[in-house]
Parts: C-alpha cells; sequence; structure tokens
C-alpha cells in the first residue's frame, strides 16, 4: 500500500506561501486566503487600537501574512508556533537538523497534537515490515513509480514508460556508436600527440 497519493499537498499559487506551509502541516486544505486575509485585518484592527498605529502590516494583497497570522491561525487547531531561538524550544535545538544553506529564513516549532490525516489513519492498516520484506527492498530502490505534483499520475506514468522507452534507446545508440569509433578515436589522438610532441 502506498500513502504518497494520500499526503496532502498545495501547488504553490503566488505568494501563498503561508497558506500553503499551515495546510500542509495541517494535512488537510483548512486555510484559504481570504481566511488568513481575515485574520489579518483582525491582527490589524486590535494593533490599531492599542498602539494607534494607521495601518497594519499583517497581511497584503500579494499573498503575504506575517508570522502573527499564521500563530493566529494555528491557534485555531490549539497548535502554538514558538521561535526556534526562543526558550520554550530548547528541545528542538538540542537536536537540530540543517534545512537549508540559504540565509534569510526563520525556524519555527509547532508544538501541540496535530489532526490525523488520510495517511496517518492508513499507515495504522499497514503491515510491519518483515526482515524478508527489507531485503527485498534493499535490493530494488525505487519502484519505477513517480508522482506528479500537478496531480494526474496515471498520464505522468505512461508518459514516464515512453520517455524511459526512448531512454534506453537512445543509451544504446550511444554505447554502440561510442564502441565504434573508440579505438579509432585513440589511434588518431595518439597519431596527433606524437606529431606534435615528436617521439
Amino acid at each position: 500500500m502506498d500513502l504518497v497519493p494520500d499526503i496532502f499537498f498545495e501547488k504553490q499559487e503566488g505568494n501563498l506561501c503561508a497558506q500553503h506551509a499551515i495546510n500542509a502541516l495541517l494535512q488537510a486544505h483548512y486555510f484559504t486566503a481570504p481566511d488568513l486575509a481575515e485574520i489579518g485585518r483582525q491582527l490589524d484592527h486590535q494593533e490599531r487600537l492599542i498602539a494607534g498605529q494607521a495601518s497594519g502590516k499583517n497581511y497584503d494583497d500579494t499573498g503575504y501574512f506575517s508570522i502573527q497570522v499564521i500563530q493566529h491561525a494555528l491557534a485555531i487547531w490549539n497548535l502554538e508556533l514558538l521561535p526556534r531561538q526562543s526558550t520554550e524550544a530548547i528541545q528542538a535545538r538540542e537536536s537540530p537538523e540543517t534545512l537549508s544553506n540559504k540565509a534569510s529564513y526563520s525556524v519555527f516549532v509547532v508544538r501541540g497534537s496535530l489532526p490525523k490525516s488520510v495517511a496517518d489513519r492508513r499507515v495504522l492498516q499497514l503491515p510491519m515490515p518483515g526482515a524478508s520484506e527489507q531485503k527485498e527492498q534493499t535490493t530494488a530502490a525505487f519502484s519505477g513509480r513517480g508522482y506528479s505534483l500537478t496531480g494526474n499520475n496515471e498520464e505522468a506514468s505512461d508518459k514516464h514508460g515512453e520517455e524511459e522507452d526512448e531512454e534506453i534507446q537512445l543509451a544504446k545508440a550511444i554505447e554502440a556508436s561510442l564502441q565504434d569509433s573508440q579505438p579509432n578515436d585513440m589511434e588518431e589522438m595518439r597519431r596527433k600527440r606524437l606529431a606534435r610532441f615528436g617521439g
């Protein structure tokens, strides 16, 4: 049984990284851009009441949402978003994992119980792998089945099969042409070197 089709993924639209990150974490399409914009409007309103600011900076029309919007959206699910450097995230810092070599990113820890996804429920139905299955998997690393992010896996697998056939034919043709020309090329190279450098 394959769990990949049950793992929730939203194709990136515009600058809606916050929406896609939240929905990927929750493993379902719980938040839309208007939902997050409403949270942003509420935060801007509260900030104006408290600080008297003329305009809020928690969201805009490009799809940008502040960390505070993400924190409030996750709080609806009783999840807490903590900056990695905070004292509350000490446990996450004890065994760090490199995510990227690029600068200009922030890492946050999410604490709480995530809702069960379809993949979470299906994994419980899978048999525990036995020793014979593990040996079989180590000899065949890839199943030959790929997944498309566009959601049309059958068409992608048909195209993959056709591409694979073409690749095999191309590889055989290249190999045959190299075998035919390799000895001649080596002899020719040797003659040119002797002519140039003497010998």
